[in-house]
């Protein structure tokens, strides 16, 4: 613990302890150059040793200077004094949503929901650039009394998770590592799902918004195991605000319970959605800021590019179909190029290494010749003006065709005859084949 007076990297003197925890401790300390009071959160050493807890710290510190939202606590400085890390950010006035329930009665429909609406723009930043809180609960939403007026401050990013960026989430979400507080952790935390995303900020608003409506939990159990059952494995809904709390309108009813539903799908889709729906119920005079349109507000956009005529230049990997018609021409005709080279290519080299003579065989048929008599019957000669066959010739066929007398006769196999009526070492007419140059 520091004590009053002390000094930190001279620059700032310690003026109180505002609270303490198991991690560390928040000061008020006055900034020696300027005169502003500031708060600033000293990690204890032994903290300071794990790399978990250091990496925790520092992200704290990134999320809320990375955001810049009028609902998030903003972070000045960060530095060391003895082997302790701190945190130099805005010093708060007033009490958390935490002690603003305890301390009671149930808030009404109008203030919940104006306290609650801020919290979503917040998030609506947050979710934006890529950034889930993923630790949302009463203790971490700060009530700033402004001459009436409540503003609400998001505190704590420590256990946040940043979407773009795999080494964070690798060192923060581990399968079957639920992070968060259970009574306000959705069924996907608790299951220690590496998909978590920012629809679990939004359970955890519901829950928020369900206890400052009714001072009660729309979850509970005896233990965290039974507690775990009732939120991820439980089949009836929560019982409706209106019947806790009368004051509490039907239409925030149904916007509570979606909120809390166990499937992703059907909650709502973005804290702009939340957000909107929150409006005619007290929060409509805030606005989401740096959140795009959601996909049901975006017909209009979406109209103008399917009417554009030149499309969108194509995201992550390029591809044929994501090209401009004109590219897609132009690669189709070279393709089809290429291949009619390729053919052609080919065609040529087959022709030069196949021999003249091969184009040119011709099939000769021997004369007819009378039928089988007592004597052998002599075989028909090949013509002597025939040049001698190629150095491949090819082997003749012998067949026992029966002939035919017609001028444009062609040879056809004959059935062969009984060896009782063919004389012995009797041949019949042959078919040969020659080659013509």
């Amino acid at each position: 613990m520091l004590a009053p007076g002390t000094e930190l990297d001279g620059r700032y003197r310690i003026v109180r302890l505002l609270g303490e925890g198991g991690m560390g401790a928040v000061y008020e300390a006055e900034h020696l150059a300027v005169g502003r009071h500031v708060a600033i959160k000293v990690l204890h050493a032994h903290f300071a040793r794990m790399p978990e807890a250091m990496r925790r710290f520092s992200r704290e510190a990134r999320a809320a200077a990375e955001i810049g939202h009028e609902n998030i606590v903003e972070v000045f400085d960060a530095g060391l004094t003895k082997d302790e890390p701190f945190l130099v950010m805005e010093l708060l006035r007033g009490e958390s949503l935490r002690e603003r329930i305890a301390r009671g009665p149930a808030l009404r429909p109008d203030e919940a929901c104006v306290i609650v609406g801020q919290v979503l723009s917040a998030l609506a930043s947050a979710h934006a650039k890529g950034i889930i809180h993923r630790d949302l609960k009463p203790d971490n939403v700060f009530l700033v009394d402004q001459g009436g007026d409540v503003t609400v401050k998001l505190l704590d990013f420590g256990v946040s998770k940043f979407q773009r960026s795999e080494t964070d989430s690798m060192h923060t979400t581990q399968e079957g590592m639920p992070i968060g507080t259970p009574a306000y952790m959705a069924p996907e935390q608790w299951m220690g799902r590496r998909d978590v995303d920012h629809r679990t900020d939004l359970f955890a608003v519901g829950v928020m918004l369900y206890e400052a409506l009714t001072e009660e939990l729309p979850y509970e159990g005896a233990s965290q195991g039974e507690l775990f059952l009732e939120v991820v494995r439980g089949s009836a809904a929560p019982s409706a605000p209106g019947a806790l709390n009368g004051d509490v309108p039907a239409g925030l009813d149904a916007v509570v319970l979606r909120a809390l539903r166990r499937e992703r799908a059907g909650r709502f889709q973005s804290a702009r959605d939340f957000l909107v729906a929150l409006h005619p119920y007290g929060a409509h005079g805030i606005d989401a800021v740096d959140l795009p349109a959601a996909p049901a507000q975006d017909d209009s956009l979406a109209s103008a590019r399917r009417d554009s005529r030149e499309p969108r230049e194509p995201r992550g990997v390029p591809t044929l179909m994501g090209r401009p018609r004109s590219t897609r021409l132009a690669l189709v005709l070279s393709a089809a190029a290429c291949i009619f080279a390729a053919i052609s290519a080919g065609l040529r080299v087959h022709w030069r290494a196949v021999p003249a003579h091969a184009s040119s065989v011709a099939v000769h048929v021997a004369p007819p010749v009378a039928p089988p008599a007592p004597e052998p019957v002599p075989v028909a000669s090949v013509p002597t003006d025939i040049r001698p066959a190629s150095p491949m010739p090819v082997e003749p066929v012998v067949e026992e065709p029966a002939l035919e007398s017609a001028p444009h006769a062609t040879v056809r196999a004959a059935r062969a005859r009984p060896r009782s009526f063919v004389p012995h070492r009797a041949r019949r007419p042959s078919l040969h084949l020659s080659h013509e140059f």
